[in-house]
């Protein structure tokens, strides 16, 4: 990898964190959950708006090269990887119990639905 690719890999991992925070934080103020507002950073740094608006800051920060992309996506991959742990950390046994049928349906609806989309 060169130092080129390095400091443009920490300048993405700066800049989705940074803006997701920001965006997080944005959401909670105006009361909707922080994730609302991190998942709409992405929408502000890709090609929806920053690409739209500056084709060329976009292609500079987000370059079409595989290694670079490849680099990006293990590491978001890890990200979601942590999230599902996270995630199923705090699940509620007690009320998977008394409610199993409303769990199987709501949880094979949010399976189907998009795959079937």
């Amino acid at each position: 990898m060169s130092e080129h690719q390095t400091l443009l890999f920490l300048m993405q991992l700066a800049a989705l964190l940074l803006v997701g925070s920001g965006m997080g934080q944005l959401a909670r103020r105006v009361g909707l959950p922080g994730v609302v507002g991190e998942l709409l950073s992405g929408v502000l740094l890709g090609p929806t708006v920053l690409g739209h608006l500056s084709p060329a800051a976009f292609a500079w920060m987000w370059p079409a090269d595989p290694s670079q992309t490849q680099l990006l996506d293990a590491v978001s991959l890890f990200g979601v990887l942590l999230f599902i742990g996270v995630s199923s950390a705090h699940l509620d046994l007690r009320m998977l119990r008394r409610r199993p049928r409303t769990v199987v349906s709501i949880s094979t609806a949010a399976l189907l639905l998009p795959l079937g989309l």
